[in-house]
């Protein structure tokens, strides 16, 4: 089926040309912000909640997460919360993103490491009917 989970209304900024597939979870308790031009692909999750494991009271912790422009989420790929991916990079297919990502970095795996870079700077713009695609 088609769906993008929320947790709850506002909290996520969108920018021109971006898209997000299928099947997301956007885990918008704290602000998710996305620049132009992205692709996020479906069944992926955006996190920005989770709880402290250094408190003894294992307390609730809600940080933002950036997503710059040209960025691409492959499919199944998990973004942690507080992280910022840069501008131009490329997350592949199932990698947990736990710490930030430099612009034109390529990076996959769990937990997600630098295995390349991009080699030409993105100036395409994504054109899809609707910023959910199908």
């Amino acid at each position: 089926g088609f769906g993008l989970l929320f947790y709850k209304m506002g909290n996520i900024n969108l920018g021109s040309g971006s898209v997000i597939n299928r099947d997301c979870l956007l885990d918008n308790r704290a602000a998710i912000n996305i620049g132009e031009n992205v692709s996020i692909s479906g069944n992926v999750q955006i996190y920005t909640g989770g709880h402290d494991p250094h408190s003894p009271l294992f307390e609730m912790t809600c940080t933002p997460v950036t997503i710059h422009d040209h960025v691409v989420i492959f499919s199944r790929a998990t973004i942690m919360p507080g992280v910022t991916i840069g501008k131009g990079a490329v997350v592949y297919a199932c990698a947990v993103v736990c710490k930030d990502v430099p612009s034109m970095a390529i990076i996959a795996g769990n937990p997600g490491v630098v295995i390349g870079c991009r080699k030409a700077e993105p100036y395409y713009e994504i054109d899809y009917s609707y910023p959910a695609a199908m």
